[in-house]
């Protein structure tokens, strides 16, 4: 018993080095890749449509702004109109898409360049659409069913390659609501 423990004693003497730099090397590897999924949240986009409107004006603003930590690259645009690709390049998409939806409604437009590769960096808007319309102005109704028609798609990734999609439906159709035991007992 005691030949083992000097043995042991011994192999410790002549080995801790080795012993404590593959626990640094470890340790190392493991901050390495903490390090690396940090990074990788802390540079994640996130894209989010907005519509304002004025229809006493009879004015509307389409933008996609990126509110993320990093910035978005774009990869791909499409846009669809009753479930068919509207053609072009570029603000050429949006253009026809305005004259589709609001034929000879549209008085002056203002379209915004998104194009493949185009990088939205973090707190970064661009307007895809800026429409002032002809009189007599079309209703909040009559806009949110031209609206509902469309579906604009935005694939894009982050630095680190992250893909995602923002899949745009300014009016999504109305779900009626379910009622709930209580609500059906006293609605009027």
């Amino acid at each position: 018993m005691v030949h083992w423990l000097n043995y042991l004693w011994d192999y410790s003497k002549t080995n801790s080095a080795q012993v404590i730099s593959l626990c640094a090397l470890a340790l190392t590897i493991y901050q390495a890749w903490m390090t690396r999924r940090h990074n990788r949240l802390s540079c994640r986009p996130h894209l989010t449509h907005w519509t304002l409107t004025n229809f006493q004006k009879g004015w509307v603003n389409i933008s996609v702004s990126n509110n993320g930590l990093g910035p978005a690259i774009i990869r791909s645009l499409q846009l669809k109109i009753d479930g068919q690709i509207v053609k072009g390049n570029d603000s050429i998409v949006f253009q026809n898409a305005a004259a589709e939806l609001f034929p000879n409604r549209v008085r002056e437009g203002n379209f915004g360049h998104v194009n493949r590769e185009f990088s939205l960096p973090p707190d970064g808007k661009v307007v895809l659409a800026e429409l002032q319309f002809k009189e007599p102005y079309p209703t909040k109704e009559e806009f949110e069913t031209a609206l509902r028609r469309a579906v604009l798609k935005i694939r894009y990734k982050s630095f680190y390659g992250t893909t995602a999609c923002l899949t745009m439906k300014p009016f999504p159709p109305e779900v009626p609501k379910r009622l709930s035991f209580l609500s059906r007992l006293f609605r009027s």
